[in-house]
């Protein structure tokens, strides 16, 4: 969530295996904020809680535009649309569920 890559995670690449962390219901940010963040290299973004970006309305206040919605597959002219997200920094819960079987 903290180093978007850009089209990872899209139509074109979904997951090969189960997701670990099953369905949730509700919105991205909510479901987010009820897991655990994984062990990474430091704590500093389990502090401060990690940023997400999410689709979002136009008028959506800090929406800003991506070009990356495709609308075009020809491999010699891609095109792309455009939509609106926002980034958004995710409060995880202090009991939030810790994440299975993802090794």
């Amino acid at each position: 969530m903290n180093h978007p890559t850009g089209r990872l995670g899209r139509k074109s690449c979904p997951p090969t295996g189960p997701l670990a962390g099953g369905l949730e219901t509700g919105s991205l940010e909510k479901a987010f904020a009820g897991r655990q963040l994984l062990p990474g290299p430091d704590d500093t973004v389990a502090q401060r809680g990690p940023w997400a970006w999410l689709e979002a309305p136009a008028d959506e206040p800090g929406a800003r535009r991506v070009d990356d919605q495709p609308v075009g597959f020809h491999p010699d002219r891609r095109e792309y649309g455009h939509r609106w997200e926002v980034r958004r920094r995710i409060t995880i819960d202090p009991n939030a569920t810790e994440w299975e079987d993802i090794w």
